[in-house]
């Protein structure tokens, strides 16, 4: 049975899911931030599906997220979606696979940070801080460059009864890479926000090539520029 959330929040929210179907709006909104799950579910160890990469499509060209078993990470780019494998591989995926949990959005640039020197993953979220209007709102951000170093991990599918995530990245598999050009994707989520969404940052990374990628985990890059995009409306899809 599909279950409707409704919250009051300082955003506009809408909600999916009625009646087995997805309530989609006769044109993309490129001002919502749509959602599959929550990450209270995920932490819990609900690793179902919520729908499919086709579906999470429709509501959005950016973002991040994770699959069925948990298995892999997401990384949502130019309107494709692809499954960062814990093997280290990358690929993208068809519209028919199931996800678990995924935030994107259609990404328009509403502001610009420059990043210049050598700066950390903590020097980079401060200066984003500084940028955005207002902690109390969704933000994407997109960075894309050459990072100087970029440490991401990901995820084996899990099997049923499936474990609490804690327990679940016990397995987790890191990779390092240096000098590295790819896209970083990112989400701003605000505090009241949490249970829902990851309070804070959240970046997913994939390298130009397409062959690497994962949850960020640290980085450092040199003299970049992050774009990033405010959301004035949030829709969970609860299954």
């Amino acid at each position: 049975m599909n279950r409707t959330l409704v919250l009051g929040v300082a955003a506009m929210v809408v909600v999916a899911g009625i009646a087995g179907t997805f309530l989609m709006l006769p044109s993309p909104d490129r001002e919502r931030l749509y959602q599959f799950s929550t990450l209270d579910a995920i932490v819990g160890g609900d690793y179902s599906r919520m729908g499919t990469a086709g579906e999470l499509l429709q509501g959005g060209d950016l973002g991040v997220g994770t699959f069925e078993h948990l298995d892999g990470e997401m990384i949502v780019i130019n309107g494709r979606c692809y499954q960062a494998a814990a093997d280290g591989t990358v690929r993208e995926v068809d519209a028919g696979f199931p996800v678990s949990f995924a935030q994107v959005t259609f990404f328009d640039v509403d502001g610009t940070v420059g990043l210049d020197g050598r700066l950390s993953t903590a020097e980079v979220e401060s200066l984003l801080l500084d940028a955005f209007p207002s902690e109390d709102a969704f933000f994407m951000v997109r960075l894309h460059g050459t990072f100087d170093n970029m440490t991401v991990r990901s995820v084996p599918a899990q099997e049923e009864p499936y474990p609490v995530l804690a327990d679940a990245l016990e397995g987790q598999r890191t990779y390092g890479y240096a000098d590295i050009s790819g896209t970083l994707v990112g989400l701003w989520s605000p505090a009241f926000a949490a249970g829902l969404s990851s309070a804070g940052f959240h970046f997913h990374f994939i390298s130009d090539d397409l062959a690497k990628g994962g949850h960020v985990l640290a980085f450092s890059l040199s003299d970049l520029t992050a774009e990033w995009d405010q959301t004035s409306r949030y829709a969970i899809e609860m299954g």
